[in-house]
């Protein structure tokens, strides 16, 4: 079970709440230039024309692009995947002297947990892409909950009852895009606050809310939210309509729920001493409702997110990736490619002088 929440006055709640508002909306302010980097090496990687049919230097000029970024990822990519997942142990633990002989059973059980339980492949290769790809990637390993509410058929008549689908631990991969951390910061457990934004449409936010980790009336009270507000307004919504676009996966009807889950510390009880407290909020910015306060629920406090750079900048926790690295080689090879399909169609290309005020 998640932990118990937290309930704030209505005067602390209210600062709790201009803090947040305060920082969400700065950072979305200096980060939108970072966003938009990433939307350009996203676009290079695709290679999608910007126009189907082009009219310049002539109609129907060549508008192919050579999809440098996408090849180098690939070829990256699966090296890394291969060699990741080739081993044959995935695990190594080491254990104190006098339980030395449980060094092999605890990588085995461990390995398990890993690979078959928590889907590890599937869920860290949208990571191992954006890293090489954009230089970066952010994961988190977090407690997940998930409840479903099914009808069985038992001793001739039917009982409605919870089934617990999944209860324990849960790699997720944030979207390089949907990471919040301050820029004057440069490691999660050491800055003023770092989150991520969510996403999510009715069926998804409701079995979050009966499952516990949100306020089980946030559903009723952000219902109107969903058809009203289902886009967000800062750079990660700007990312996220991009891709959509590029990759011809545009929703018809966008009814999505957008929130931020930050941690941060803070005084939640009013310690004469200020001391404050490390928390999770889960906070809807439009709304301004707060739908989950809780402390932190790690033994050691840590925040759950860990970050990874492809080539590391010195003092700088983003990075840089083949996006970046490949960028001007596309862009060159484009366009000598181009001209060469150009200068050959108008080579082999029939032509007609027309002599001004020529009679006919």
């Amino acid at each position: 079970m998640y932990p118990r929440e937290l309930n704030l006055g209505a005067e602390e709640e209210s600062k709790l709440i201009q803090y947040l508002n305060y920082e969400i909306d700065t950072h979305n302010g200096e980060r939108s230039a970072l966003v938009q980097e990433l939307i350009d090496y996203q676009n290079d990687y695709i290679a999608k024309p910007r126009t189907e049919v082009k009219s310049f230097p002539f109609r129907g000029a060549a508008n192919i692009v050579i999809p440098i970024t996408a090849i180098v990822v690939e070829s990256v990519a699966a090296r890394v995947l291969t060699r990741l997942f080739g081993l044959d142990q995935f695990v190594s633990a080491q254990v104190v002297d006098q339980f030395s002989q449980l060094d092999r059973p605890l990588e085995k059980y461990m390995d398990w947990e890993m690979i078959d339980m928590m889907d590890f492949r599937k869920k860290i290769t949208g990571p191992v892409f954006e890293w090489i790809k954009l230089g970066n990637c952010v994961a988190k390993i977090d407690y997940a909950r998930r409840v479903k509410n099914v009808v069985r058929n038992i001793g001739g008549s039917e009982e409605v009852y919870d089934v617990v689908v999944s209860n324990g631990p849960e790699l997720i991969g944030i979207p390089v895009a949907n990471y919040l951390m301050p820029f004057n910061s440069q490691d999660p457990q050491t800055a003023n606050w770092c989150g991520e934004i969510h996403r999510a449409n009715k069926n998804k936010f409701k079995d979050l809310c009966e499952s516990g980790l949100l306020k089980k009336d946030s559903y009723d009270k952000l219902d109107g939210y969903f058809l009203a507000m289902s886009q967000g307004s800062g750079p990660s919504d700007a990312y996220k309509q991009n891709i959509e676009s590029k990759t011809n996966t545009t929703e018809a009807w966008p009814n999505e729920l957008e929130w931020y889950e930050i941690y941060l510390s803070w005084n939640v009880d009013n310690d004469p001493k200020k001391k404050r407290k490390e928390i999770v909020v889960h906070y809807h910015r439009i709304s301004q409702a707060i739908l989950s306060i809780r402390y932190n629920w790690y033994s050691d406090v840590r925040r759950p997110y860990r970050i990874a750079s492809y080539i590391p900048l010195e003092y700088r926790w983003r990075g840089i990736g083949v996006g970046q690295q490949s960028k001007e080689f596309q862009k060159e090879i484009t366009v000598q490619h181009r001209q060469r399909l150009d200068a050959g169609t108008l080579a082999n290309a029939n032509m007609i002088k027309v002599k001004k005020l020529t009679v006919s």
